[in-house]
């Protein structure tokens, strides 16, 4: 009887991972592999941004305590992710499946580090531009005056924002291996 439980897990296992995720694997350095179900798995990508609460930016705990969950839940899930804090406010481009995300937004609305959650742009896409499961970037005073331009990171357009975060130019780390 044990040995039967343990061949339906093993079964259960293999199904999940070969078909519900038939391009993931746990040892993947990305999330950019192809399967064989073609374009029959939908992304999405979703941009929001959200007032910080305390001195998130500024606090090197905060953002490793920050950098650390999301590259581990993100890794689970799936999700590549982008993320920028500016002046008091955090923007984020999350892309992966429709549950996933929902799980992360639903996750964001709870956290106390978070305030006024503003979905900016949420849309199917055919290909991810964030592989990674965390990349975090920044920006100096100066390219804060030359890409913002005195507006805040809720005042941008959709367009602009996903630009921003993905301009590899303003990386300043990656969690993924």
């Amino acid at each position: 009887m044990a040995r039967r439980a343990s061949s339906i897990k093993s079964a259960r296992r293999w199904i999940t991972q070969s078909y519900l995720y038939p391009c993931f694997s746990y040892n993947a350095p990305s999330l950019t592999g192809r399967s064989d179900m073609g374009d029959r798995k939908l992304l999405y990508r979703v941009l929001l941004v959200s007032e910080t609460v305390a001195a998130v930016e500024r606090s090197p705990l905060m953002l490793a305590d920050i950098l650390g969950a999301s590259e581990r839940n993100n890794r689970r899930d799936m999700i590549g992710s982008a993320m920028m804090f500016h002046e008091g406010q955090a923007a984020m481009m999350l892309e992966g499946m429709r549950a996933d995300l929902d799980r992360l937004i639903a996750r964001l609305l709870s956290d106390g580090r978070h305030r006024n959650l503003k979905i900016v742009e949420d849309r199917p896409i055919v290909h991810r531009r964030v592989a990674e499961p965390v990349k975090l970037n920044a920006m100096s005073p100066h390219q804060a005056g030359e890409y913002l331009g005195g507006r805040r990171l809720d005042q941008l357009a959709a367009s602009v924002l996903e630009r921003l975060l993905s301009c590899d130019g303003l990386r300043v780390s990656s969690c993924a291996v």
